[in-house]
């Protein structure tokens, strides 16, 4: 909001504003809500909790409220359970306040009933069975706690120089033990903000494993798994490391390779490997190439097929240094399809493992191959432009693959689809990024990408079709890019920008997506973001058993306008049949565009590109236009303020820091304040205040804050709507409507619902 709103400017000088008699604006159709799927996601404001949501932003209600310290700043965790009754998650806190890191919580679908087993525990790992509601529980009992001192660094608060491993399977719905074993912890105090911990289930449910890393009493390291049966079994094998095969799975710990049958790869000669089952300590599978070291090996994810990379040392300039093996577990056979010279031999398997496409680095550049088992003549695919350098390949089916290209010529990303029958490039789109921030995951139930960078476009990569969708992220992310996850059946993603900035630690803010481009609105933002930051409701957890929580959205708007931006002045028209909507003011500098919008069908009827932080848009009848924008005297003495339409009071927010407080005053038209509260607003970011027309309310929203009206003879709140993420706010001229800018929506209310009258 600027120095004044426009319902003041009226009274000071266009009364006949007021003396045209507004007509109650028609609704626009109700939105079909059978196809809406619900969704999940993580917010901090104004505490760490849940929201539970219909994608639209309806019937919201919240979930696990109260559980998470305040000074939560990322969630992960396993999500729901196989039955979709229970919902288990970690919270991580500031190492400078507590080693406790990941701290487990698991509750009930219905948010009543929370088991406490778990509670003693911290730098906690967990891991659902895939077939039953267990849980795989790994770490720390009783952690003590982490500070940080300006002269010795991380110390902890007390003597205890040993620590308490606790591995187990956890049942909450009795919240007792299945298993439990502890042992002393193979790490000393200065290791605690190392510690993690990585678990893996059998296909059939029946083992679960945790690997650790350890030393010994003779500084030698060793790979630790141990076994935890359902019937109560446990059981511990130790591994040389220097033997086993590796996931990059992590930066500085990756994943000791274990199959979904159980085995884990090992490598005890250069040109074998060998699969042990864990449980049993017996060899399950041993395979053997004449090549001298086996690199890496991926498996089918049904375990039938494994695809090796191996490589030799030789010295002659045509020696085949690598090659790629396949290997049939049902025929127990390893085939040879692939020998190359070029480093880095990057291999794309097609989802059934029987065609593979690779890339190999040649003196004169990338070239990438298709191959398949039928026949293992390589096939060099054709450039769709000579320039273009290969990156990776992703599959649409078994019979399509699409390939991002880099053109460092153009400065452009391309995409290039290709079919298995037929070796010719179909050109999918250009784009201006870099093709490693190019084709995200691609929808499960048909071939739709969603690529955000200077835009945000969704790709069908049948036919190239792209389709725009708005707001452009450059206006409010310094470095955009995003990754998506799209809903198993429905044209709905979940669609993280990076809000990165110079020095990182920035947070991913997650947006909902409608394939159409009809709804784009923002859920929350999430540090390092994990899965359970953002999530589709599963299909086994029925949202209409969740406990409503007291942040229930029952309220439909009477209309909804898609702006497309994120919105920080909203002025209605005097006969309430359009509004005019200014863009964030931050993000544009020194002028701001101005969108003029029809209530009745949500058209868009005119635009302003060009006004300034000193003009506005004022009515003349039913036509907008430009005019200068005068403040109000008080405002060069008390600064941005908003006049209530009688002229008896004033609102005004201003921050305080540190602590970060923002802080609503409301004073009398002379300055004296009559009311400073707290507790309203938690963010300045697209904070707006805006009187009703009697001036008997105060509407007040911030991006982070719930939009709440107060009383302003008491400062009380009288009503809320719980819409995170919201922007400008402003009554209709006969306060019959609010319009509240909700993400890139415009929503309208009645005032009467909202008031429960």
């Amino acid at each position: 909001m600027r120095y004044i709103n426009t319902l003041h400017r009226c009274l000071l000088g266009l009364a006949l504003c007021l003396m045209l008699l507004p007509t109650p604006a028609q609704a626009l159709p109700p939105r079909q809500t059978a196809d809406i799927p619900y969704l999940m996601a993580y917010n901090d404001q104004p505490a760490p909790h849940f929201v539970i949501e219909r994608a639209d932003g309806m019937d919201s209600r919240t979930f696990g409220e109260g559980l998470m310290p305040e000074d939560t700043n990322t969630v992960s965790g396993p999500g729901w359970s196989p039955s979709g009754q229970w919902f288990a998650w970690t919270a991580n806190t500031s190492y400078l306040e507590s080693n406790r890191g990941s701290t487990a919580y698991v509750l009930s679908a219905d948010g009543q009933t929370r088991p406490t087993g778990l509670d003693d525990m911290g730098r906690i790992n967990l891991a659902w069975s895939p077939n039953a509601d267990v849980l795989v529980v790994a770490g720390l009992l009783n952690p003590p706690v982490i500070v940080y001192d300006d002269e010795q660094g991380y110390v902890t608060q007390n003597d205890s120089d040993t620590l308490t491993m606790r591995i187990s399977l956890f049942d909450p719905a009795s919240d007792t033990f299945i298993v439990v074993q502890d042992m002393p912890a193979p790490y000393e105090r200065t290791q605690l903000l190392e510690v993690s911990f990585r678990l893996k289930w059998r296909e059939d449910g029946q083992y679960a494993f945790v690997q650790t890393d350890a030393v010994d009493e003779n500084g030698a390291t060793f790979v630790r798994f141990y076994s935890l049966g359902m019937e109560g079994q446990v059981s511990s094998r130790d591994y040389d490391p220097a033997t086993l095969l590796t996931e990059d799975v992590s930066l500085y710990r990756p994943d000791v390779m274990l199959t979904t049958r159980g085995e884990i790869a090992s490598q005890p000669r250069a040109d074998s490997v060998n699969f042990d089952d864990v449980v049993t300590g017996l060899p399950s599978l041993h395979l053997q190439t004449i090549t001298e070291r086996i690199e890496k090996v991926d498996w089918s994810p049904d375990g039938e097929y494994a695809a090796l990379l191996t490589s030799k040392t030789c010295d002659e300039p045509d020696c085949p240094k690598h090659a790629l093996w396949v290997y049939s577990r049902t025929e127990n056979d390893l085939i040879l399809l692939v020998r190359a010279q070029s480093i880095p031999f990057t291999v794309f398997p097609a989802p059934d493992f029987s065609r593979y496409v690779y890339i190999e680095s040649r003196s004169d550049g990338e070239y990438a191959m298709f191959v398949d088992l039928t026949d293992a003549d390589p096939i060099e695919l054709q450039r769709i432009d000579p320039d273009t350098e290969y990156d990776f390949v992703r599959w649409t089916n078994s019979t399509r693959f699409v390939i991002p290209l880099d053109d460092h010529d153009r400065g452009v990303g391309l995409l290039a689809a290709y079919e298995v029958s037929d070796n010719t490039p179909v050109e999918l789109g250009q784009f201006a990024a870099r093709t490693y921030d190019l084709l995200p995951p691609l929808a499960p139930h048909r071939p739709l990408a969603l690529i955000a960078w200077d835009t945000v476009d969704l790709l069908d990569v049948t036919n190239g079709e792209i389709t725009r969708l708005p707001p452009d992220p450059r206006r409010y992310f310094t470095n955009p890019y995003g990754d998506a996850r799209w809903h198993p059946i429905q044209d709905w993603a979940l669609l993280e920008e990076n809000a990165a900035v110079a020095g990182g630690g920035a947070p991913i803010y997650t947006g909902v997506v409608n394939a159409d481009g009809t709804v784009r609105r923002m859920l929350g933002g999430c540090i390092a973001a994990t899965s359970i930051c953002a999530h589709w409701l599963p299909p086994q957890v029925d949202p209409t058993t969740l406990a409503p929580g007291h942040d229930n959205t029952p309220i439909e708007p009477t209309a909804r306008l898609p702006v497309g931006h994120w919105t920080d002045e909203i002025i209605w028209s005097p006969d309430l049949s359009q509004v005019a909507v200014g863009h964030d003011w931050r993000s544009y500098g020194e002028t701001v565009p101005f969108d003029v919008w029809r209530v009745t069908d949500g058209t868009q009827v005119e635009a302003f590109e060009t006004v300034t932080p000193k003009e506005t848009i004022e009515w003349v009848g039913d036509q907008p236009q430009v005019v200068a924008l005068t403040p109000h005297p008080l405002a060069v003495e008390f600064g941005l303020i908003t006049v209530a339409p009688d002229g008896s009071q004033f609102a005004r927010y201003w921050a305080e820091e540190p602590p970060y407080t923002v802080y609503l005053e409301l004073a009398d038209a002379q300055g004296n304040i009559l009311f400073t509260l707290e507790d309203v607003l938690t963010s300045e970011w697209h904070a707006s205040l805006n009187y009703s027309p009697d001036s008997r309310y105060l509407a007040v929203s911030s991006n982070q804050s719930p939009v709440r009206l107060l009383d302003t003879t008491t400062g009380e709140v009288v009503a809320e709507l719980p819409m995170l993420y919201s922007g400008a706010v402003a009554f209709s001229p006969d306060g019959t409507f609010l319009a509240v800018a909700y993400s890139t929506e415009i929503w309208i209310y009645r005032v009467a619902d909202i008031l429960n009258e």
